[in-house]
């Protein structure tokens, strides 16, 4: 019987977890739809697809040769980065495994080379779209004072999702202020903080 290993991903800690089982699932009626025998998964939660800083993805590229194909839910789940997606392959391709999508057709002919560039054409493009939206929706959140979950000290995070003066610690801050604008050293100033 053919095996197979399946790898699964989610980008950021605002998706669920439910979105690795479901890729999982998915996967796993494939595999016992086409004949294939799971010997491994392989998952990576709360990171992009555009690094191959993924500890799961590693193992799994660590380990080829231990199933005739890696398993994905989709393309864009193996990679988002258009120069990773191709290295990563031909060494899987080099130990004998293909990448496969459990939803995404590719040809078994020379097509295959096309559709499957394609398909890792529409991921980087998806993720730099994303990336824009992103930056787009945090300068927009900057613009109303809205905090993106950056720290920043004399502030806490408003229920409404904007800044809120935190009073001990703005206490510091306007010491810090204070004391600068009299003329002392910033790093008068940070010593004595931090013996404090």
């Amino acid at each position: 019987m053919a095996t197979a290993v399946i790898y699964a991903r989610f980008s950021c800690s605002k998706q669920r977890e439910a979105s690795i089982e479901d890729q999982l699932r998915v996967c796993e009626e494939w595999c016992a739809r086409e004949g294939y025998h799971v010997v491994a998964t392989y998952s990576d939660f709360a990171i992009s697809g555009r690094t191959d800083n993924r500890p799961e993805f590693q193992r799994m590229i660590e380990n080829a040769g231990d199933s005739d194909i890696v398993l994905v839910y989709m393309m864009d789940r193996f990679s988002r980065d258009p120069y990773d997606a191709p290295i990563y392959k031909k060494k899987l391709m080099d130990r004998g495994v293909r990448v496969v999508s459990a939803t995404e057709s590719l040809p078994d002919g020379p097509e295959y080379v096309l559709v499957d560039k394609i398909y890792e054409g529409i991921a980087a493009i998806e993720s730099a779209h994303i990336s824009q939206r992103t930056k787009r929706g945090m300068h927009g959140n900057a613009l109303k004072c809205m905090h993106n979950g950056v720290r920043v000290f004399g502030y806490r995070f408003g229920e409404d999702g904007h800044y809120e003066i935190d009073e001990d610690e703005a206490d510091v801050v306007r010491e810090v202020y204070r004391r600068r604008a009299g003329g002392e050293s910033a790093c008068s100033i940070a010593r004595d903080l931090k013996a404090r």
